[in-house]
């Protein structure tokens, strides 16, 4: 039960509290666009779930799990969350500009 333990103490907290709620608002603001643009079907939101959530939650698990096994690979942890997190970021900002929401310029640019 030590290795759990340490992987538990290793991914939970912060880092999984910020990816959960990033990726909550993700799937929020994507079924919101699928509503306002009317094509929202079942195949839709499993397409949704299956490219948008299902790589991140994985791809930050599997490290954690390589960090947890070799300590060596512990900082990629903290490395491969930072990447997570920008990317969903990028998600729900470009969920907002599309649903119509004004975005600061410099986010507006850097979405284009």
């Amino acid at each position: 039960m030590q290795i759990w333990d340490q992987f538990v103490s290793n991914v939970d907290g912060f880092k999984l509290t910020t990816l959960a709620i990033l990726i909550l608002v993700n799937i929020v603001l994507g079924l919101a666009l699928a509503v306002s643009r009317k094509d929202i079907t079942l195949s839709y939101v499993a397409d949704f779930c299956r490219s948008r959530v299902l790589p991140f939650v994985l791809g930050y698990l599997t490290v954690g799990i390589v960090g947890t096994v070799d300590d060596s690979l512990k900082t990629a942890i903290p490395v491969v969350w930072g990447f997570i997190t920008a990317g969903l970021v990028g998600y729900v900002l470009a969920n907002l500009k599309e649903l119509g929401f004004p975005l600061p310029d410099i986010l507006a640019g850097k979405l284009d």
